[in-house]
């Protein structure tokens, strides 16, 4: 979600974060749940406890269990329904994955028992000690603080590091990492953070030099470079061959990586320092799209003003499925948080668009190649 705010060249980033005190053991569960999340045992397991034998026992906890498939669900609808009852965290302000980004400079993050608070302001005022944020970290607290749920303060940052008696002594971060993502609010760029990159990469030279792995490794290794490619999401084209690569291995046992595979591991590795998004990039204010077929290709495209630009930009988060080219395995059915939000798609079908460009190449190549030169002959196009 980071990645979808954008600063002008005067204006920084600076966060804020609260935590909760061991939070789903403050949470309590229903009774018809606690037997499904425990262990069991008998009287010959457990001798000496006065147990039955032949009865199975289950030591269960009283509180909701942090691995439950549900657990992450049900912790983000406690804080928010906290936050709500004391009258904190404007609706309008919160950022929810597949939904636009609020068209506000105060920006509220909960996710799980995490809270973030960011403001967009000028950088003349980035160390201010005084701001929106400040008030609205405070209401979170008391609002949550009020619900019952203990907080860390240790665990926090900028104004959620301490207790409301003291926040007034405190100044928001413009370095800060909030769900993972490190953002450095002065500079305007995040990504994920330094040092874990840099693992990463030693880690890569590590498995390349091995030359064998198995498939369960690479495939955990892969998916390790899915955070740091998200914000700059067209560094995922680099793997290539390697997902066939990984279909093919078998289940068990160590298979030598062919070259191919180790250059596509480590070109990834190298481009992770430039996995940056920078917030102050600009967003254009020409509007295009592009097609292709096996033998031709085009573009149409439309000038549109600066703030119809930025809200489709803000509305149309970039979303897609796991789906295979080959045809080997049905097309999975599109889930409703994956569709485009209808009001963008209204707006961007009543665009007057022109043609820009129309191409009959003298061979034919597959249309997935034709289409990756369209997108790059446009964005040439648009950079003259």
């Amino acid at each position: 979600m980071l990645c979808r705010v954008k600063l002008l060249s005067p204006q920084g980033m600076r966060g804020s974060g609260a935590d909760a005190k061991s939070f789903f053991m403050q949470l309590l569960s229903y009774k018809l749940l606690r037997a499904r999340n425990g262990l069991t045992f008998t009287s010959e397991e457990e001798p000496g406890r006065g147990l039955l034998p032949g009865v199975v026992y289950r030591q269960a906890a009283n509180t909701w269990g942090m691995g439950n498939i549900n657990s992450a669900s049900v912790a983000e609808l406690m804080v928010l329904e906290s936050l709500w009852a004391g009258g904190a965290a404007d609706k309008t302000k919160i950022m929810h994955y597949g939904h636009p980004l609020p068209e506000s400079d105060l920006l509220i993050g909960p996710y799980l028992d995490d809270l973030g608070v960011m403001l967009v302001t000028d950088l003349a005022r980035i160390s201010a000690s005084a701001g929106p944020d400040r008030d609205e970290m405070q209401r979170c607290i008391a609002a949550v603080t009020a619900s019952g749920l203990a907080m860390s303060p240790p665990k926090g940052f900028g104004y959620g590091q301490s207790v409301l008696d003291c926040i007034d002594e405190l100044h928001a971060d413009p370095d800060f990492v909030l769900w993972g993502t490190e953002g450095e609010g002065i500079i305007g760029k995040n990504g994920s953070p330094k040092l874990k990159r840099l693992s990463l990469m030693h880690i890569t030279g590590i498995v390349i030099s091995l030359g064998r792995a198995s498939k369960n490794l690479l495939r955990r290794h892969q998916a390790l470079f899915n955070h740091p490619f998200l914000h700059r999401r067209e560094m995922l084209c680099v793997f290539h061959r390697f997902y066939k690569f990984l279909e093919s291995m078998p289940a068990r046992g160590f298979v030598k990586l062919p070259c191919d595979i180790r250059a596509e591991l480590g070109v990834a590795a190298l481009l992770l320092p430039l996995a940056v998004n920078d917030m102050r990039r600009v967003v254009s204010s020409r509007f295009a799209c592009v097609d292709a077929t096996p033998s031709s290709g085009g573009a149409c495209g439309c000038e549109i003003s600066r703030e119809l630009v930025m809200a489709l930009f803000r509305s149309t988060e970039y979303k897609g499925s796991h789906v295979r080219l080959d045809g080997a395995t049905p097309s999975p059915q599109v889930d409703p948080k994956q569709r485009m939000d209808p009001v963008a798609c209204e707006i961007i079908s009543c665009l007057p668009f022109e043609t820009s460009r129309v191409v009959v190449y003298a061979s034919s190549r597959h249309v997935n190649v034709r289409e990756l030169h369209e997108v790059h002959e446009e964005i040439e196009y648009q950079t003259l």
